[in-house]
């Protein structure tokens, strides 16, 4: 007997979560010596993949927290020397984030070494599996 839709997506989650906690354990995040939070870890990962600066409220969005907490948890950041808050030139209401120059290199530094520890993990699949698998996971709705 199949298992149920239920049961699948179960399955899933649990391997997926299986696969985060191994990619964790494995790589060494170079901004531990500053003492951030989870959510402070995810506002710099957020800023280093947008390819411009950030907009508060834009990074509240994604991250699904208010421009409030943003603004707390930015607070620390610029005090750490971690991101940079400048007014945007065409409407000084906004105000965008960026990595200050420190922050950016400590970045590529860790894309290397987190990309060499979590290679192996998919060493027994083919190009293409890989792929087929970021395009399926692309299909899965974050927005609900």
């Amino acid at each position: 007997m199949g298992k149920t839709r239920e049961q699948s997506i179960q399955m899933l989650l649990e391997k997926l979560a299986c696969i985060f906690r191994t990619v964790a354990s494995n790589t060494e995040f170079p901004f531990k010596q500053n003492h951030l939070n989870k959510t402070q870890a995810h506002i710099l990962f957020f800023v280093a993949r947008s390819k411009n600066d950030i907009a508060v409220k834009d990074l509240a969005k994604a991250l699904k927290i208010t421009s409030g907490a943003v603004t707390q948890y930015l607070n620390e950041l610029v005090t750490k020397g971690l991101v940079k808050r400048e007014e945007d030139q065409k409407d000084r209401r906004i105000l965008k984030i960026t990595l200050t120059e420190s922050t950016k290199k400590h970045f590529e530094t860790f894309k290397k070494v987190y990309f060499s520890a979590v290679c192996p993990l998919f060493a027994d699949l083919a190009d293409g599996e890989i792929n087929q698998i970021a395009a399926l996971l692309g299909k899965i709705r974050t927005d609900f």
